[in-house]
């Protein structure tokens, strides 16, 4: 038997195999994640020192892609022992105007100082990367509580 004969036998024997029950859905699903990881994403204006979204003597702009903050804050995140269940950026005009922070609490832990923490984490990371937007303030973020776990 040649190897053609061995790939023309495999495909006939995969075509006849009853397609399993719920592989739609998983397959749906599986698309949608992998829409959601190669989504091209929103440039950001990067401000100066003194908030100013020019930088240098000639008054250029730096942008950062939105994918790239994600990346840093769930990073970020996570060293923090917060855990990020997802990041939404809201960019207007090339501006980051909103990050909407969905996290896992822990029982036991007090919510609104867990939220506040991941706001004020969110905040610090945000201006890091993006600069001193005056305009981009703690109540730019909001935190979503989507589940409560034990703890370790």
């Amino acid at each position: 038997m040649n190897p053609g004969d061995q790939t023309s036998a495999a495909i006939r024997a995969a075509r006849e195999e009853p397609t399993p029950e719920g592989w739609f859905t998983l397959s749906d699903d599986i698309m949608r994640r992998v829409r959601r990881i190669v989504r091209p994403s929103a440039p950001m204006i990067a401000f100066s020192a003194d908030g100013s979204p020019a930088h240098g003597p000639r008054f250029s702009r730096v942008l950062v892609a939105g994918r790239v903050l994600i990346a840093v804050l769930r990073r970020h995140m996570e060293r923090s022992a917060l855990r990020p269940e997802g990041v939404e950026l809201e960019v207007v005009d090339d501006r980051l105007v909103a990050v909407i922070l969905t996290i896992t609490g822990r029982y036991g832990d007090e919510l609104l100082e867990t939220a506040d923490r991941a706001r004020q984490e969110t905040l610090s990371c945000v201006k890091e990367m993006l600069g001193d937007d005056p305009d981009f303030t703690a109540s730019s973020i909001e935190v979503v509580v989507s589940d409560i776990v034990e703890p370790g």
